[in-house]
């Protein structure tokens, strides 16, 4: 299955060493994602330890993650730290429409958008933030000072917004394969 990542370079000067966090901080966010969610990791154990100690052994580094949502198929990247946005940790939610559908202005893809950004604003928390793009639902990043009931309810929401995209998506292609079927 292909993926759509979207990278950025961070120039070293603007990172910010609060961001970072020691080893126990990184194992406990982990381990609460695989507790509080259904989200399954597409790492074994020794990839996990792998990249705390990539994120905690250097300031030039930071640690990747994948999850997948077995009901939605969208892909959760946990990234730590976030140093372009001073933030201990942040995660992306992916879920595509289709992959061959680009960021192309239009009135289909714009209405797209938008019916998603609002999905996404409906389940805001503090920590949540949209993002408009057919891939990409929203950023949620991770203070160091994190609220845990605020952590929960953000991975709460992340869970929402997945599931009411996709129904979004099913309920574009029933419409198609109606129309198709006639």
């Amino acid at each position: 299955m292909k993926r759509l990542f979207s990278r950025s370079v961070v120039a070293i000067d603007t990172m910010t060493r609060p961001a970072q966090q020691h080893r126990e901080f990184y194992q406990t966010l982990v381990d609460i994602i695989r507790s509080r969610t259904s989200w399954t990791l597409e790492s074994d154990r020794t990839r996990v330890d792998e990249q705390v100690q990539r994120a905690t052994d250097s300031e030039l580094h930071a640690g990747e993650l994948f999850f997948r949502d077995p009901d939605t198929d969208a892909v959760v990247t946990l990234r730590f730290p976030d140093y372009g946005r001073g933030a201990s940790a942040s995660f992306l939610l992916d879920l595509p429409l289709d992959l061959t559908l680009d960021g192309a202005d239009g009135p289909f893809t714009g209405a797209l958008a938008d019916a998603r950004q609002s999905i996404v604003d409906a389940h805001r928390t503090p920590y949540v933030e949209p993002i408009a793009d057919p891939s990409l639902l929203l950023r949620a990043t991770v203070p160091s000072e994190y609220d845990e009931t605020t952590l929960w309810q953000t991975l709460e929401a992340m869970d929402a917004v997945a599931a009411e995209t996709d129904e979004l998506h099913a309920s574009l292609f029933d419409v198609l394969e109606t129309v198709a079927d006639e």
